[in-house]
């Protein structure tokens, strides 16, 4: 999984730990690669740093199959250790509300007033159906800097 802990530093992690990679040199396959994607890399170690030569997405097979080779792990952290997916008691909740809705959002900037007016339409025209979340995911934030900088300023 690609992963940027450092704005410029991309870093690929698995269950036993993580590596920095060099992509200055890599040739990407068509998709779509964001951070958190699980993708395939081709390349070398050379003391402590994988370059890449190669990107490409991973193979599209079914859940199933996937659940077969690596089982009902939790990848993508939080509390649980069992993927989303494999709970019994989520997987009922979506089979009797099959007409729930998910809204997801990215890039929502909390520090522009327009956009914190716009959710706040949003929240207000779903109120009356069968929305069970809003997922909002970063940046939240217009401008870099550390989270302290944006502690002090806003």
């Amino acid at each position: 999984m690609l992963t940027q802990r450092n704005p410029g530093v991309y870093e690929i992690e698995d269950l036993t730990g993580s590596i920095e990679v060099d992509l200055k040199e890599a040739t990407f396959h068509k998709g779509l690669f964001t951070d958190g994607c699980i993708m395939m890399l081709e390349g070398r170690s050379v003391g402590g740093l994988f370059r890449v030569n190669a990107v490409g997405l991973a193979p599209v097979e079914s859940a199933k199959v996937t659940r077969n080779y690596f089982g009902v792990t939790n990848w993508f952290g939080g509390e649980g250790t069992v993927a989303c997916g494999s709970q019994i008691r989520l997987r009922t909740l979506c089979e009797r509300n099959d007409r729930t809705r998910f809204i997801l959002m990215s890039d929502v900037w909390l520090d522009d007033s327009r956009i914190l007016s716009a959710i706040n339409e949003l929240i207000f025209a779903f109120t009356d159906s069968q929305l069970l979340a809003f997922i909002i995911c970063g940046n939240f934030c217009s401008q870099m800097g550390t989270a302290d900088s944006y502690h002090r300023t806003y």
